[in-house]
């Protein structure tokens, strides 16, 4: 994860905030990769993340004067991504909880401790779609934390939360992560007879 911001980029941050719409094309040429990365596993529908995406940097564009340059550009934006994410989904509440209350049903069972298979595995694009069932709460923790390497800390500024609540939800994210997978375990290899 970067920890501070490139000099290129920081060049093209100082043209936008001058008036350089060039500029912001090419800030947007610089970042659309990780957004988008976020963005589509945070969400379901493409058509969904397009327009996401679209109002993550129209966002940007607005709010890119209060960005503090001695901090990570890529942090500021995953922050903006998630608060994006976070208020395109409460407008659609109702079917999205809906949709995780159905799949996310499933009997109780003690499970074997397998919470670093969870976090080893959660680049697996198999793990990730399973994860894909937890609530958003649980799964922009996750992306945080294993996928862009935040700390607790830059977890808790980015959401806007408070540390503990950032060490519950993780919490209680692998414990959800855990029953996914054992409800399904794992097929590392292929299928095995």
């Amino acid at each position: 994860m970067e920890r501070s911001i490139d000099e290129g980029l920081r060049v093209c941050i100082n043209q936008v905030l001058a008036g350089d719409r060039e500029a912001f094309g090419e800030l947007y040429d610089r970042t659309i990769h990780d957004v988008k990365k976020t963005v589509s596993f945070l969400l379901d529908n493409k058509q969904d993340a397009e327009d996401v995406i679209h109002d993550i940097y129209l966002e940007v564009f607005k709010s890119l004067r209060h960005f503090d340059q001695t901090r990570a550009f890529s942090s500021w934006l995953t922050g903006v991504s998630i608060r994006q994410i976070q208020n395109y989904r409460r407008r659609g509440w109702k079917i999205v909880r809906l949709f995780n209350k159905v799949n996310l049903l499933a009997t109780a069972q003690t499970v074997p401790d397998i919470s670093k298979e969870v976090v080893e595995q959660l680049e697996q694009q198999q793990l990730m779609e399973r994860i894909q069932h937890l609530p958003f709460k649980f799964r922009s923790v996750l992306v945080l934390k294993y996928w862009h390497g935040c700390s607790q800390n830059e977890i808790a500024e980015i959401l806007q939360l408070p540390v503990g609540t950032v060490k519950s939800r993780l919490h209680h994210a692998l414990i959800k992560a855990r029953e996914i997978v054992s409800q399904q375990p794992l097929s590392l290899g292929g299928d095995r007879s």
